[in-house]
């Protein structure tokens, strides 16, 4: 309450005659004393306490399910989103998946301050958890940057590691053929399965 009051009677004292050069200086120091001897708030890392691997930066991906296979894409703003979802049904096609299902998009963190509640890396691993349910057994997927950053959200999310994981967007293997090929020599192994 004390430091309320200071705070108040600071600002207060600064409203007060703008051009007197008389008076005194606010007592800052005393406003100081009592935020030293307050406790500091946690720096963003200690208070989200993120497992190794859990994204700290933003995460935009989409994530279809076929009957064997499931693909999470990362989506990027810069490119069209039909081009991105067209590609990803195409690769989901050439692994056997007539009429993969549309899961949903991911963006991360919700909120921009990472200390609003809801926004840990925990939060994460829970919502994709929720949203992987019932994929256990299918093959997984991923396409993302930041290749093995992900790695330890996907196996605590879906219990298991990503079948294939490539490092780039779709965007990215849209816009460069030699990518394309690259995926298709990771993922045709999945194919024979």
């Amino acid at each position: 309450m004390a430091r309320i009051a200071d705070l108040q009677a600071l600002m207060e004292g600064e409203a007060v005659a703008p051009g007197n050069a008389s008076r005194q200086p606010p007592q800052s120091p005393a406003v100081l004393d009592d935020a030293a001897n307050s406790p500091e708030p946690a720096a963003p890392e200690e208070m989200s306490e993120q497992p190794a691997g859990i994204p700290s930066e933003s995460v935009n991906v989409m994530i279809w399910a076929g009957k064997r296979a499931v693909l999470i894409g990362g989506m990027s703003a810069d490119a069209s989103s039909r081009l991105q979802e067209t590609l990803a049904l195409n690769i989901l096609k050439s692994l056997g998946e007539g009429q993969p299902q549309v899961l949903g998009q991911v963006s991360w963190p919700i909120f921009n301050n990472l200390l609003v509640p809801g926004n840990s890396g925990h939060d994460f691993v829970e919502v994709m958890r929720s949203v992987l349910s019932g994929l256990e057994g299918r093959q997984v997927v991923v396409l993302q940057g930041g290749a093995d950053a992900e790695k330890s959200w996907l196996s605590e999310a879906l219990g298991h590691d990503a079948a294939v994981r490539f490092p780039h967007t779709l965007a990215e293997i849209a816009g460069y053929p030699t990518l394309k090929r690259s995926l298709w020599h990771q993922i045709r192994p999945l194919v024979a399965r």
